[in-house]
């Protein structure tokens, strides 16, 4: 009997042991602001016809969020404004640049004054975001007033782009990548992932996470979340007034690496970071005519929280 007990007591004693190492990580809104710095950087070879076609990006946004005290219904609504953009594209034969704080600056190549018009309409816009009671997005609001004071020539991008569908899909999305509930270090949970990538085009993404213990940083204890993607598509929307179109691809993830780190006693994202490159073939439709295509393309973000 007693050896029985002894057993019972070390049983208990493990699975309270287990049940100890599991942390619970989720949103918390805490009231009050912040802010967001994100580097982002595209680079992409598109060969056509053995001939390499070379575009990139590197932009920086700074974003300043308030969130105010949660309401009588648990709703919770946070104001969002684009602070400061700035912006470097290349393009066989053209280039353009754009710093927010010299809005006026002129461009060489007036086929690109729409892209100009739209990163102006977007400086100092504002737009809310509504939480549920139930912790995920259930409204984005403001973003029709941001396209009615855009220039005509930026307005349709922006439809796209401030889509009030693609907005809370991708901020649901966000709040998804933390897992269902608790874990301990070593375990994993998948998410699928659509993002849009303009003109009707989207990347879904089959992501991996994986919980990989605590960090110290600044002086606070924060749990680290590693990224892997393990596959991804391409589609295009039938309705895209694209002049060129992708007819069928096979794309793969050449390599991927990422980070969050969250803290859990503000439940939020302090930090987080991913690389992801994608090569593989596509065949490309233009005027009728069917091309044979490959591509190798890399996104490289990162993004800071500042409180």
């Amino acid at each position: 009997m007693k050896r029985a007990l002894s057993l019972s007591a070390l049983l208990a004693l493990c699975l309270a042991s287990a049940a100890s190492a599991q942390v619970k990580l989720e949103v918390k809104h805490p009231e009050g602001t912040f802010k967001t710095i994100t580097t982002s950087k595209v680079h992409q070879i598109l060969t056509i016809a053995a001939m390499d076609i070379e575009t990139s990006s590197d932009s920086n946004t700074t974003m300043s969020y308030v969130v105010e005290k949660p309401q009588a219904d648990g709703t919770v609504r946070i104001r969002v404004k684009t602070e400061a953009l700035t912006s470097r594209i290349t393009l066989p034969g053209a280039k353009l640049e754009y710093d927010s704080s010299k809005p006026d600056v002129k461009n060489d190549n007036p086929q690109l004054d729409a892209v100009l018009d739209a990163f102006r309409a977007m400086k100092g816009s504002v737009y809310t975001v509504v939480y549920g009671k139930d912790g995920k997005v259930a409204a984005i609001e403001g973003t029709d007033k941001i396209i009615e004071m855009a220039p005509p020539t930026a307005a349709e991008g922006l439809k796209q782009q401030l889509n009030p569908e693609t907005l809370k899909r991708s901020a649901n999305q966000e709040l998804a990548v933390l897992p269902d509930g608790p874990v301990k270090k070593g375990d994993q949970w998948r998410r699928t992932e659509v993002n849009p990538i303009g003109g009707g085009q989207t990347l879904t993404f089959d992501r991996f996470y994986e919980y990989q213990g605590t960090v110290e940083m600044g002086g606070k204890t924060l749990d680290k979340i590693g990224i892997f993607t393990g596959a991804v598509t391409y589609a295009l929307d039938p309705n895209s007034t694209l002049p060129v179109k992708v007819v069928n691809s096979d794309l793969k993830i050449g390599n991927s690496l990422g980070t969050i780190l969250f803290d859990r006693e503000r439940g939020d994202v302090v930090d987080a970071s991913e690389t992801v490159r994608i090569t593989g073939t596509l065949t490309l439709s233009v005027n009728g005519m069917e091309l044979p295509g490959k591509l190798d393309l890399t996104f490289d973000s990162s993004t800071v929280y500042k409180r």
